[in-house]
């Protein structure tokens, strides 16, 4: 089984010029780290949300909006723009939706990549067919190779039709790939505010030994204490104010305030802790999940014994840096581990959350 790279290479160029958001109402709906991402990425195109819009938290807040409800929607604006910004419960929400709106009222961008991107992502394809081509032979089922597929497709082309077609739920804990047991204990790197770390609570039913959390940044990390204290102060739950590394040491650091996509960044005048898991954990580990924005390889590197110790489960973001999607399993593979490697892309609407698992 090879990939069909004439097949990929010769799409054409597909960025849509759409102007309907600029004539009418857009509204978010959505009023989790999705409507705080959009809320900010629609600034690129100077294009301010009318509302952001969640039945089960209307009148809470969010970055200066006050959540609204369907009705509220309905009730004040004509032929509204609605892009739904969770991935994680889209279809449940789309279903909802339709309820009140027609199809052309749900909005979806044709493309979140530059034509900058693009090009340089065709570049990655062509300079690495043999690294992608053994990627895809190693993969352990039909759903990853044609993942696989699917997100190149996109990405050469900017089309999200592409990755529409292979998205999952579930990130993280993809229902086909990951099994989980009764006394887990869950690395969250890139604990962000404690949203994975209560989806893991949730699918072990509070049954799991521990969960050690890894946030740098100074905001997110106090939303992350708020969701330890909401847990009673769990003890089984460890919280670090520190990034993952290949080390323990000190990195420049990008803290865009309420953001889940700080990152390090060598040339900023701010500085946080970062850590390496074989340094600070000294027990058992039955889970590693990182989403860190590029530093993924370096954490992997960082937490080599441990992973030939204990041969966690890995569900490793590869789409930071397009080279990630070749350096990230090749590193896991060369361990010599008897893993079974599955990809999966976990939103419907954009190219990122492709996640690597090795079970």
């Amino acid at each position: 089984m090879r990939i069909n790279f004439e097949e990929i290479l010769s799409l054409l160029l597909c960025i849509k010029k759409d102007e309907s958001l600029y004539h009418h109402p857009v509204i978010l709906y959505g009023a989790g780290v999705g409507g705080e991402y959009y809320i900010k990425y629609l600034q690129r195109f100077n294009i301010k949300p009318a509302a952001i819009c969640d039945t089960y938290k209307a009148g809470q807040s969010l970055l200066g909006y006050t959540v609204c409800s369907i009705e509220d929607v309905l009730e004040k604006y004509q032929n509204p723009k609605i892009i739904i910004t969770s991935s994680r419960f889209y279809e449940e929400i789309k279903k909802q939706l339709l309820l009140y709106f027609s199809e052309d009222a749900l909005y979806s961008f044709s493309s979140q990549m530059t034509v900058e991107e693009i090009g340089e992502y065709r570049e990655f394809v062509r300079n690495n067919m043999d690294a992608l081509n053994t990627l895809y032979q190693q993969l352990a089922d039909e759903k990853s190779r044609k993942t696989l597929i699917n997100v190149l497709k996109g990405r050469v082309t900017g089309d999200n039709q592409w990755v529409l077609k292979s998205y999952a739920a579930d990130q993280y804990f993809a229902e086909d790939v990951v099994s989980l047991g009764t006394d887990e204990s869950f690395v969250d790197g890139g604990a962000y505010v404690g949203d994975t770390a209560e989806v893991f609570i949730k699918k072990t039913k509070n049954q799991f030994d521990k969960i050690f959390c890894f946030e740098p940044s100074t905001n997110n990390f106090e939303r992350l204490s708020s969701f330890k204290k909401n847990c009673q102060q769990d003890p089984r739950i460890v919280l670090y104010k520190a990034g993952l590394y290949s080390e323990n040491t000190r990195l420049g650091f990008t803290d865009q305030s309420l953001s889940p996509s700080n990152a390090l960044c060598a040339s900023s005048s701010d500085f946080v802790d970062v850590v390496a898991i074989d340094q600070t954990i000294h027990e058992r580990v039955t889970f590693i999940k990182l989403d860190i924005e590029g530093a993924e390889l370096k954490a992997l590197k960082g937490a080599r014994q441990t992973i030939l110790k204990y041969r966690p489960k890995l569900a490793i973001c590869v789409y930071h840096k397009n080279q990630d999607l070749i350096e990230i399993p090749a590193f896991i593979m060369s361990l010599g581990l008897d893993y079974r490697y599955y990809l999966r892309h976990h939103t419907p609407y954009n190219f990122n959350e492709t996640v690597f698992y090795a079970v």
